[in-house]
């Protein structure tokens, strides 16, 4: 969308209680709009057409994941994951590669030791990975030698952007920058658009390891074609 483009464009420019401000403003619009299909859009509690339901009987599933934005919550990461084990969670801890800080191969060996996973997170978290198509494939000629370096499946765009068609440019397992409903993403579509075009075709894969997150479902990837 224009608006975000140039939203992420001035934003570094921008004093922290005028972003907050222009945040607040567009949130309070955007409540009354969605108030009959948020926090729970009608027909999510139907199964998808063919679902056998969860492993072992159980009666729902959810997902934990971390995105660590920044060099406050990068020093945090190691009591974050004590205080998952205590409750006996496994979560994913996806880092922003070329952001303001730098992940240290050992805190990512202690977090993959711990039975957690590491993943990857945009490239620099600035709001421009998806500007065009061209820009898109050069960024993730980067992304993919962060993946690899790290041994990382899984991927979340900065801010939840994505046109998944592009992610085939990436060498991953999964994505997880979609949601099922949230009107206050810059990129309100969500999951249930996706579905209702591309129907079965996407189908549902079974969640892997411990990447689980409480708003966001994993997304397989299409085929081409």
């Amino acid at each position: 969308m224009f608006r975000n483009r140039v939203y992420y464009q001035i934003k570094p420019l921008l004093p922290w209680p005028v972003r907050l401000a222009i945040r607040r403003y567009w949130a309070l619009r955007k409540r009354e709009r969605s108030r009959d299909t948020w926090p729970i859009m009608p027909g999510s509690e139907r199964q998808p057409n063919g679902w056998s339901g969860w492993p072992n009987g159980k009666q729902f599933a959810f997902v934990l994941t971390h995105d660590i934005e920044g060099k406050a919550g990068l020093a945090k990461c190691r009591r974050l994951m004590e205080l998952d084990r205590k409750w006996g969670f496994r979560s994913s801890f996806n880092f922003v590669p070329e952001g303001g800080y730098a992940v240290s191969r050992e805190l990512r060996n202690d977090i993959a030791r711990g039975g957690f996973e590491v993943g990857v997170h945009d490239l620099r978290h600035d709001g421009r990975l998806y500007c065009s198509r061209r820009v898109f494939a050069q960024k993730a000629l980067r992304i993919n030698r962060h993946l690899k370096e790290w041994d990382a499946c899984g991927f979340r765009s900065g801010f939840m952007f994505h046109k998944l068609d592009w992610l085939h440019d990436l060498d991953i397992e999964y994505d997880a920058s979609t949601f099922d409903t949230d009107p206050f993403e810059p990129q309100p579509d969500g999951l249930q658009y996706h579905l209702s075009v591309l129907g079965s075709q996407a189908g549902w894969q079974r969640l892997r390891g411990a990447t689980l997150h409480t708003t966001a479902r994993l997304y397989p990837l299409p085929s081409p074609g």
